[in-house]
């Protein structure tokens, strides 16, 4: 190879290398978003509502607004809503903020979308804590997504480090056995035109 073709391929690389940049790859994913909002609490006298609490003092629950298999017309924002009880005799402290993370992914394919944090649960709690909060419907770069099914869920494992009256435990949330227990970790909605 000549100095004149080696001049014309890096050039040529160059070239390549400078559109691939301007399209997007070489860029590092975006992280998660954190997503806004304010829990609210109801007390519930810390009654034990479960025969396993001694071991599982926490209950998690996602939610989409308009029930599971809810649909949202495209250019408004999708809603949901997080739970989480203290079903132990509570209250409860956590070790470190409870940020939950959240992912949204096409059903068609399972690829990811969006992903986002929630606003910590506080450190000291007691009762029902609940957080509405919405998707505008818009990937990790911020473009529109497609109409379609897709999945909201908590990102899993997730493990609770907390203490009741002084006592130390964890939890950690897999998705198995959520069937049983009444907690749901993902839920399936619509996008339409």
């Amino acid at each position: 190879m000549n100095a004149v073709t080696r001049a014309q391929a890096a050039a040529t690389a160059a070239c390549a290398f400078l559109l691939l940049l301007a399209a997007g790859c070489g860029r590092a994913a975006p992280g998660p978003a954190h997503v806004r909002g304010t829990w609210t609490w109801v007390a519930t006298g810390h009654t034990v509502v479960c025969a396993t609490c001694q071991y599982r003092p926490i209950s998690l629950g996602l939610g989409v607004v308009g029930g599971p298999n809810a649909t949202f017309h495209l250019g408004r924002a999708a809603a949901f809503r997080v739970a989480v009880s203290d079903i132990g005799p509570g209250p409860i402290d956590t070790d470190q903020p409870l940020a939950l993370p959240v992912e949204i992914a096409s059903t068609a394919g399972g690829q990811s979308v969006w992903a986002g944090v929630l606003p910590a649960v506080p450190d000291h709690w007691s009762g029902d804590g609940s957080l509405s909060f919405a998707w505008n419907e818009r990937d990790r770069d911020g473009r529109p997504v497609p109409a379609g099914s897709y999945l909201m869920e908590l990102g899993l494992p997730l493990t609770i480090h907390y203490s009741i009256g002084g006592t130390a435990g964890q939890e950690t949330l897999s998705g198995a056995g959520s069937a049983l227990s009444g907690e749901v970790f993902a839920v399936p909605f619509r996008l339409v035109r």
